[in-house]
């Protein structure tokens, strides 16, 4: 199955914005986290994938959507070949992207290019870890762009029993609305994985700006997955989204409990748990 690249969507060359936030209820924006970074929150709607103009606040995915958000069951929906629904249209699941990401303290941050030091409070352990970006061919496009699905952060390769939602600290998911929940906010069509300690390096060195520079050339037009690594060693993993908006990220843990991986969830997949 031939997969061609995705053109960069959303605002090229807009600022993103930083810190994970609530999405909430209808038009209505929450700002949290360090001063300097701005967090975003928006309805639980669903407008046409891309639209011409996104507001600043991001309208989500889900419109008149009387539920609340849930995970899907992604270990099935991303099997390569299997057939999906999805916001763009049906299709079937592409091979997935592979890249490898350092985490030397296990503090994940998922966000777009504007990043705070602060990472998910489920920690990993520090490793070196597959990620995977799963693609959607849709039908009668197999020589047209792919549609990302979800990028997959791999803990450990084992079947998930049971997803929650990732949280940075201070966030609790019972202050939401019943069709609420937390992500992160994205204004330029990209997001990136990150440990928070090479971001606390990055800032007391001086050379945050750089490094975010490179990865994002890195990334390059129409990329879908691309690490980026400094000569000291710090290391990112940039995607392409293509649409801006807000995204939740799922942490799927295994029967016994232990952590298997970390998902964000690009709300394309129409069925959910």
């Amino acid at each position: 199955m031939q997969i061609a690249p995705l053109p960069r969507g959303g605002r090229p060359g807009a600022g993103g914005v930083g810190a994970q936030g609530a999405v909430d209820d209808v038009g209505e924006v929450s700002s949290e986290h360090a001063e300097g970074f701005e967090s975003a929150a928006t309805a639980s709607s669903r407008p046409d994938r891309c639209p011409a103009s996104p507001p600043t606040t991001g309208q989500s995915r889900w419109l008149n959507s009387p539920v609340a958000l849930t995970p899907p069951d992604f270990d099935r929906l991303l099997v390569p070949g299997t057939r999906v629904g999805a916001a763009s249209g049906s299709g079937t699941v592409a091979e997935p992207l592979r890249t490898e990401l350092s985490l030397p303290s296990g503090e994940v941050v998922a966000s777009e290019w504007r990043w705070e030091p602060i990472g998910f409070t489920e920690i990993a352990p520090p490793g070196r870890y597959p990620v995977l970006l799963h693609p959607l061919v849709l039908d009668g496009g197999e020589t047209r762009a792919p549609i990302p699905l979800a990028v997959r952060l791999v803990i450990r390769d084992r079947p998930v029993a049971s997803w929650t939602m990732a949280l940075l600290p201070g966030q609790d998911p019972a202050e939401l609305s019943e069709e609420g929940f937390y992500g992160f906010p994205v204004d330029g069509g990209e997001g990136s994985l990150i440990d928070a300690q090479y971001l606390r390096e990055l800032h007391e060195t001086g050379t945050y700006h750089e490094f975010v520079d490179t990865a994002k050339i890195d990334l390059g037009f129409g990329e879908l997955l691309e690490p980026s690594e400094d000569e000291d060693g710090r290391q990112t993993v940039g995607f392409t989204i293509g649409c801006d908006g807000v995204y939740p990220t799922w942490i799927g843990h295994t029967a016994d409990g232990d952590l298997a991986c970390y998902v964000i969830d690009l709300l394309e997949l129409d069925e959910r748990t």
